[in-house]
């Protein structure tokens, strides 16, 4: 559940990261040393604000593909602008929302098996096409329980994410 603008007028929000490790110092002294880094508000942060941010903020996913070292990568701030200007043709880095936000997911399935082709025992719900050379039939370990028609992604390890449509659903 998706908090509203403002509980209590007062919660604000902050995703940040964490290591641990060994450095060497410039006349060769380790150090054991523990940081944090900040992964959301990071438009208010490069200018020197705080980057804590209300959950409507917080929670919105970025709208396109982060650089890395954004923000100074995409508004030219590593070109000599100030950071947030924007140099042309360049627009200012604007976003705060926390990195790595994906939508709900509302059910996860392991495929056993993806293959091309009309499935071995063809079955068509009404207003489906019937399958042919390129249909790919998934085949899971449990059911999917997504309606007929409706889109699901297909995602793995490997390669990009592929939405497809669920033509049907029989039990195995």
């Amino acid at each position: 559940m998706t908090p509203t603008a403002n509980v209590n007028g007062a919660i604000k929000c902050q995703q940040v990261s964490g290591g641990d490790g060994y450095m060497t110092e410039a006349d060769g002294t380790q150090t054991y040393m523990f940081s944090f880094g900040p992964l959301s508000g990071l438009a208010a942060i490069a200018p020197g604000l705080p980057g804590t941010e209300f959950p409507n903020t917080f929670n919105n996913p970025y709208p396109g593909t982060l650089t890395r070292g954004d923000p100074a990568a995409t508004d030219g701030a590593l070109n000599g602008g100030s950071p947030g200007a924007g140099l042309p043709p360049l627009a200012p880095f604007t976003w705060n929302g926390a990195v790595g936000l994906a939508p709900d997911v509302v059910s996860t399935v392991n495929v056993a098996d993806l293959a091309e082709g009309p499935p071995i025992a063809p079955a068509t719900a009404p207003g489906c096409p019937t399958p042919g050379p390129h249909t790919v039939t998934a085949y899971t370990y449990q059911p999917l329980n997504q309606p007929v028609g409706s889109q699901v992604v297909i995602a793995g390890n490997t390669g990009a994410a592929r939405p497809i449509t669920v033509l049907t659903q029989s039990p195995v």
